[in-house]
């Protein structure tokens, strides 16, 4: 008898089990009626969208309305469990177009389809960047989000818990820097209680060839080879994510903070350059609807989807606008272009 095992330098595994749609006080529907105008409208409420959300409403004057194509789900393992990749029923089907550089092979592009967004269903691989990735950002005319800039707002997400056994953070060469970190934050982050052992080969062959592991991948030296943390809380193991660190809990219990799921956004409207509003589609109905902002429309709706409500609102190649009958509001050639997703090796063993 042989079986597959996939092998992760972050652990993972599926548990599958019926989903349970959500009720929520703030959830638009048949016992919250859509308001007509809302302080702030944000497109999309995955990982940044929640997040952005929650910060704005902390300030119970200030109305925000969340408009989301995926539902909300509660207590579903595909998403509480850690998992592989796969929760079909909640990720977007889109595959790329022909890749020129790869021999026109297509690839399949990740996108969570759920309230949480890819946090919801991806590896929970909770990592950032290396210093120079930020700071070039303000090299490039961003003043504001060099490394220093943002590494406080970092820290302020997460609630970080060291391993407990000191045995096991040896035995696997697991570094980490406290003060990297933060303690008081929503998003929960920490490292699975159990590693196979085959991890270790993976380092000591890294290691041989000169690859050394950083003291913390996120202190601003994201380079070598490492076991990064989870977004796993600690208490129960279970996926800490977009939907349960910035919407369950006090979040959802605000007044002014209102969800709307399983609608897409087809339009931002404009008044001259100004952002007024958002035409939007139901997934069931197939009805139309729309909203004002009186203050800022934010579009949060992930690297595929943003540019895409951007052309079909006028923001982008203007050429292209055009010449798909949709008047330009900014002539903007870099919207819808040079995407990149991150390059991903898996390595896989038959064991017999």
């Amino acid at each position: 008898m042989s079986f597959l095992l996939l092998l992760w330098l972050s652990l993972t595994i599926q548990s599958v089990c019926g989903a349970a749609f959500a009720s929520r006080a703030n959830l638009v529907g048949p016992d919250l009626p859509l308001k007509s105008s809302y302080d702030f409208i944000v497109v999309g409420g995955g990982t940044s969208g929640l997040t952005v959300a929650d910060r704005l409403t902390e300030n119970p004057n200030t109305s925000v309305l969340v408009i989301e194509y995926g539902y909300l789900v509660d207590g579903d393992d595909a998403v509480l469990v850690p998992g592989l990749l796969n929760n079909k029923r909640y990720v977007y089907n889109i595959t790329s177009v022909p890749q020129r550089g790869l021999e026109n092979h297509t690839f399949t592009v990740p996108a969570g389809a759920v309230v949480g967004g890819g946090t919801a269903v991806n590896g929970m691989f909770f990592d950032r960047g290396s210093a120079p990735d930020y700071d070039a950002w303000v090299k490039l005319g961003n003043p504001g989000w060099g490394w220093k800039d943002l590494l406080p707002y970092f820290k302020k997400s997460e609630t970080f818990t060291p391993p407990t056994v000191k045995t096991f953070s040896d035995e696997y060469d697991l570094k980490w820097d406290e003060a990297a970190h933060g303690s008081k934050g929503e998003v929960q982050s920490s490292y699975p209680v159990y590693q196979y052992p085959v991890t270790k080969n993976f380092f000591r062959a890294w290691h041989s060839l000169g690859v050394e592991t950083p003291d913390d991948p996120g202190n601003g030296n994201a380079t070598g080879v490492f076991w990064g943390p989870s977004s796993l809380d600690p208490k129960d193991e279970t996926r800490s994510y977009s939907q349960s660190a910035h919407f369950d809990g006090a979040p959802s219990k605000r007044p002014n903070y209102h969800l709307l799921s399983g609608h897409s956004v087809s339009k931002i409207g404009f008044r001259g350059k100004i952002a007024t509003g958002v035409k939007f589609i139901s997934r069931e109905t197939k009805k139309s609807g729309g909203v004002t902002a009186t203050k800022e429309v934010i579009l949060a709706a992930g690297a595929a989807f943003s540019p895409q409500i951007l052309q079909l609102s006028g923001v982008g190649p203007g050429k292209l606008l055009k010449g798909l009958g949709i008047k330009p509001v900014v002539d903007l050639p870099g919207v819808g272009h040079n995407f990149q997703d991150q390059p991903t090796l898996y390595t896989a063993y038959e064991c017999k």
